[in-house]
C-alpha cells in the first residue's frame, strides 16, 4: 500500500504500475532502506515519535468512529427521527412527548411512514432466588417495526400484544438472555414473573440492538398502562420513520401545524409548546460527541507537533547531507529523482510508524475503554476494524509524504556550488533552512500552547467543581433503594407500612446512627418535576411554574445535614391523618411565591389530576446540588413520606449513617430482603461515591487530555532543544572564529538562547491567538470560569517560556563552552 502511495501520489511517473516504472520505484525503496539503514538513530527515532501519534490517532478514532460516525445498525437510519417537544424555544430532550401529543402526531402527520412510542420502566423480576431490578421499557405494538431490526429468536411485539387485556408478553435483550437466561435458545415461550405479573418471553433481540439505550434489558407492551395519561405529562420518547422520499422538511412543516393547533385547543398544556424532529443518531450519539471530538483534536494536535519534531530532523538531517544531495544532481540524478528519493524515504519511516503505531492503538484500547465511564453508547463495538486501519493508512500517507516534500524542498533551494566547495566542512545552515525550522517551532509551540491552554482550563474547571459544597452531608451515608410492585404494595398505605419496617430492620443493625427514607436521592437517576401555584393565583398547567417533589421521611434533613433556612422540619405528627404540610427550598421561594414571609403560606398542584388539597409551608431549606455537583437546583417541594398521594409512587430510598460504609453493603440488603425477600435491592453506594461517579466522565476527559498536553509539551522542548543543538554543530566553526576574535561566552550563550526564545515567544502569541478563538468551543465543558481565563492563559504562557528557556540553554551551554581551538579544527 505505501509502495501504490509513494508511486500515484508523487505523480512523477506517467503510470506508476507500467513495469519499467515499477522496477524504478522498487529500487527507489531498496536506495531509500540502505539510507536509513546508514542513520539507525534518527530513523529509530523518526519511527518511534509518529508511532506514539499515528497509535494515538487511531485509539481515540476508534473511539468517535464506533460511538460517534457509525450509523445506527437499523435499516434506512436516515429515516429514522425522534420528535422532541420545545418549549418557548428550548428543546426538553428525547424523553419529553406525553401520550396524548404521541397519538395525535401518529394519527395526522402524513410524512411519517411510523410513529411509535417508548418510555422507560422498571420491572422486578421475582420468583428467583434472589429478586432482581432490571431497566426496561413499554412500547407500543409497531415499536419495532418502525426500528426495522429483525429478533435473533422468535418475534418481536406487534400491535396485537399492545391492546388492554391482551396477554403479558415481553422481548429480551441479546445481554439479559446471556446473563439471566444462559443464553438458552428454549426460552421463547417461557414465562418469567414481572413486577408481580406473569409475561411470556416471545423473542430475544440481536446484540446491536440497544434501543434506546445501553441500560434498556426488557420491553414489555404499554397496554393500559397509559391509560389516563395527560397532555402534560411529558416523560416519553417518540421514534418515527419518514415515508420513503419525503424530505423532513416537509414532515417537520405538518408536525409544526399539528402542535399549533394542539397549542390553541389545549393552552393549559400545550401553550408554548412544538415539536421538532431530531435525527435518532444525533438523539443517541449527540451527548458523546463533544467530548470525544474534544480528545481527537487534542491527540491530532500531538500528531501534528510530533510530525514538526520529525520535520525538524529530516531538515536537520537534509542540511548534512546537502553535498551528497549535490554530488548526485551534479551527476545527472535531476531534482525529480532525488525528490523520489526523500519521499520513499519519508513513507518507509511513516509506514513503520503506522504499523507500530497500529499495534500500540490496539494495546491501548483496552486500557481506555476500562477507563471509559459508563453511559456512553457502543463502546463493545470500539476496536481496530477496516475503517480505522483505513484512516490509519491515510494518516500514515500524508505523513510520509508531509516528510518528504520537506527536505526535497529544502534541497531544491540550497546552493549547489556552495555545497561542493564545502567539500565534508559542515558551514552554517543558510538562512533558508534556518528560518524554515524556526517556523516549525514556533508552530509546534503554538499547538502546544492552544493545548496545554485546553488541559488547563479543564483542570481549573474540575478543580473548581470538586471544591463545590454540594449542600448536603455525604460523609459515611450510604443509600440503598428499592421499587414496591403489586399486588403486595397496591395500596400506599402498604407501601408506607413496608417504608416504616424498613427504616426500624436498617436503624436495627450495628453501627448504624439515623435512617431516612426518600422517594428521590442525590444524584439518582431521575426526578418528579410537576407545575404548582401558590393558593390565591391560579394558573395553568403550562402557565405555573415547575417544582421537583421529593417524599422524605422526618430524619432525612437532619441526616443529610441540609441546612434549616426558616421555619422547622418534620416531625413525626405530619402524617396522613394532620394538615398537608411542605418544606421548600430557597430557589423555590424566589421563582414561585410572591413577596413576603415564605411560612405559612399555602401550595397547590396545577395539575387537576393531583390532590387540590393546599400543602401549607412550614419550612425553607437551603438548596442542594442534587441532579449534578455542577448544576444549580431548580425549585424544590419536600413532602413527609406518609402524606403522599400519589398512587404510581413506588420508588423509594433508604439513607443511613455508617460507622464502615463499604463493609456494610451486605447487612443492608439483607436487613430489607428480611423485610420482603421478593423486592430487589438495587443501587447500593455511599453518597461520596454517587459524588465521585457523577464526576467521573469529567475526570477521563481531563486525564486523556492532560496527558496529551503534557507530551505536547514535551514535545515542543525537545523541539527547541533539538534546533538549537542542530545550530550550535553547524555553526561550531563560526563559534570557534568568534572565540578567537574576543567575543565573550556570554555573547555566545545569549546568541542561542535569543533564537530559541525567539521562535518560542512567536509561538506562544501565535497559539494565543487561536486559543482565543478555538477555546469558545469548550464554554459547555467549563465550570467556574470563562474560556478566557487569564489566570490560565499567563500560566501556560510562563510554563512554555520557562521551559523553552531550559531548552535553549542546555545547547546553547554547551556552545558558550566549546574550546576555540576544537571549534577551528571542526570539520
Amino acid at each position: 500500500m505505501l509502495f501504490f502511495a509513494a508511486g500515484s501520489i508523487s505523480r512523477f511517473g506517467a503510470n506508476p504500475f507500467a513495469p519499467a516504472d515499477v522496477q524504478t520505484r522498487v529500487y527507489q525503496l531498496r536506495l531509500a532502506l540502505r539510507v536509513l539503514a546508514k542513520s539507525p538513530s534518527f530513523a529509530a527515532t523518526s519511527i518511534l515519535v509518529l508511532a506514539l501519534g499515528i497509535g494515538a490517532n487511531t485509539a481515540i478514532f476508534s473511539l468517535v468512529e464506533a460511538v460517534v460516525l457509525r450509523p445506527l445498525p437499523y435499516p434506512d437510519p436516515e429515516r429514522l427521527f425522534v420528535v422532541e417537544n420545545v418549549k418557548d424555544g428550548e428543546p426538553l430532550g428525547a424523553h419529553s412527548s406525553s401520550w396524548p401529543d404521541f397519538e395525535d402526531w401518529r394519527d395526522e402527520c402524513q410524512s411519517l411512514a411510523q410513529v411509535a412510542l417508548f418510555t422507560y420502566w422498571t420491572f422486578n423480576v421475582t420468583n428467583r432466588d434472589v429478586p432482581l431490578r432490571i431497566t426496561g421499557g413499554r412500547v407500543t405494538g409497531d415499536f419495532f417495526s418502525t426500528l426495522g431490526m429483525p429478533p435473533l429468536l422468535g418475534r418481536y411485539l406487534i400491535p396485537e400484544d399492545d391492546v388492554p387485556g391482551a396477554p403479558e408478553a415481553a422481548v429480551l435483550s441479546y445481554a439479559i438472555w446471556h446473563r439471566l437466561f444462559g443464553a438458552n435458545e428454549s426460552v421463547v415461550g417461557s414465562v418469567v414473573t414481572l413486577n408481580g405479573r406473569p409475561h411470556t418471553v416471545v423473542g430475544v433481540m440481536p446484540p446491536e440492538f440497544r434501543f434506546p439505550g445501553e441500560d434498556v434489558e426488557i420491553w414489555g407492551a404499554v397496554g393500559d398502562n397509559m391509560s389516563g395519561m395527560q397532555r402534560h405529562n411529558r416523560f416519553m420518547l417518540v421514534v418515527a420513520r419518514l415515508e420513503e422520499g419525503v424530505p423532513p422538511s416537509l414532515a417537520q412543516k405538518e408536525l409544526d401545524a399539528i402542535t399549533g393547533r394542539l397549542s390553541s385547543e389545549y393552552p393549559e398544556s400545550n401553550e408554548g409548546y412544538a415539536a421538532s424532529l431530531v435525527s435518532a443518531h444525533e438523539t443517541l450519539v449527540g451527548n458523546a460527541k463533544p467530548a470525544l471530538v474534544l480528545l481527537l483534536t487534542a491527540v491530532g494536535s500531538v500528531l501534528l507537533i510530533a510530525c514538526t519534531n520529525v520535520s525538524n530532523l529530516v531538515l536537520a538531517r537534509a542540511t548534512g547531507r546537502r553535498r551528497e544531495a549535490a554530488t548526485r544532481v551534479a551527476l545527472g540524478a535531476g531534482w525529480k529523482r532525488l525528490a523520489e528519493l526523500y519521499l520513499a524515504e519519508s513513507l518507509l519511516i511513516a509506514g513503520a510508524g503506522g504499523v507500530l503505531g497500529i499495534a500500540l492503538a490496539h494495546a491501548s484500547l483496552r486500557f481506555l475503554l476500562d477507563l471509559y465511564p459508563g453511559g456512553t453508547p457502543r463502546l463493545d463495538q470500539v476496536g481496530v476494524d477496516s475503517t480505522v486501519l483505513l484512516f490509519t493508512l491515510g494518516l500514515s500517507v500524508a505523513t510520509g509524504l508531509l516528510l518528504g516534500v520537506i527536505p526535497a524542498f529544502a534541497a531544491r533551494r540550497s546552493d549547489l556550488q556552495t555545497a561542493l566547495k564545502a567539500g565534508g566542512r559542515m558551514v552554517g545552515d543558510g538562512s533558508g533552512g534556518s528560518r524554515l525550522r524556526d517556523a516549525l517551532v514556533a508552530s509546534e509551540v503554538a499547538m502546544a500552547f492552544v493545548l496545554l491552554v485546553g488541559g488547563g482550563l479543564l483542570l481549573r474547571s474540575f478543580a473548581k467543581l470538586t471544591a463545590v459544597d454540594p449542600g448536603f452531608r455525604a460523609d459515611r451515608i450510604v443509600t440503598l433503594s428499592v421499587f414496591l410492585t403489586p399486588p403486595k404494595y397496591r395500596t400506599l398505605a402498604d407501601r408506607f407500612h413496608y417504608v416504616d419496617r424498613a427504616e426500624e430492620a436498617l436503624a436495627a443493625l450495628p453501627g448504624v446512627g439515623s435512617v431516612a427514607a426518600v422517594t428521590d436521592p442525590p444524584l439518582g437517576e431521575g426526578w418528579l418535576t410537576m407545575s404548582v401555584f401558590e393558593e390565591g393565583r391560579p394558573l395553568s398547567v403550562a402557565a405555573s411554574p415547575d417544582a421537583t417533589f421529593r417524599g422524605v421521611s422526618e430524619d432525612y434533613f437532619r441526616l443529610l445535614g441540609i441546612p434549616l433556612r426558616a421555619g422547622r422540619f418534620f416531625d413525626s405528627t405530619d402524617d396522613e391523618d394532620t394538615e398537608k404540610v411542605v418544606v421548600v427550598n430557597e430557589t423555590f421561594v424566589r421563582r414561585v411565591l410572591s413577596e413576603g414571609n415564605a411560612l405559612g403560606r399555602r401550595i397547590v398542584w396545577s395539575d387537576e389530576e393531583r390532590d387540590q388539597t393546599p400543602m401549607r409551608i412550614v419550612g425553607v431549606v437551603a438548596d442542594i446540588h442534587h441532579r449534578r455537583i455542577d448544576q444549580e437546583e431548580g425549585p424544590v417541594v419536600y413532602a413527609p413520606i406518609k402524606q403522599i398521594t400519589f398512587g404510581w409512587m413506588r420508588w423509594f430510598t433508604f439513607a443511613l449513617e455508617a460507622r464502615d460504609p463499604e463493609s456494610f453493603f451486605g447487612m443492608a440488603r439483607d436487613a430489607l430482603l428480611g423485610v420482603d425477600p421478593d423486592q430487589p435491592v438495587f443501587h447500593i453506594r455511599t453518597l461520596a461515591t454517587a459524588i465521585s461517579s457523577s464526576l467521573a466522565e469529567r475526570r477521563f476527559q481531563l486525564f486523556l487530555v492532560e496527558l496529551f498536553a503534557v507530551a505536547a509539551l514535551v514535545l515542543a522542548a525537545l523541539g527547541v532543544y533539538g534546533v538549537i543543538s542542530h545550530t550550535v554543530t553547524h555553526r561550531t566553526h563560526e563559534i570557534g572564529l568568534r572565540l578567537s576574535l574576543g567575543a565573550r561566552r556570554r555573547d555566545i550563550l545569549g546568541l542561542f538562547v535569543l533564537r530559541g526564545m525567539r521562535s518560542t515567544l512567536l509561538g506562544i502569541v501565535a497559539g494565543l491567538a487561536v486559543a482565543f478563538v478555538l477555546t469558545r468551543y469548550m464554554t459547555a465543558m467549563l465550570f467556574g470560569i470563562t474560556s478566557l481565563d487569564p489566570y490560565t492563559f499567563a500560566t501556560v504562557g510562563i510554563l512554555l517560556a520557562g521551559v523553552a528557556l531550559g531548552a535553549s540553554y542546555l545547547p546553547a551551554r554547551r556552545a558558550a563552552g566549546l574550546d576555540p581551538v576544537r571549534a577551528l579544527r571542526h570539520e
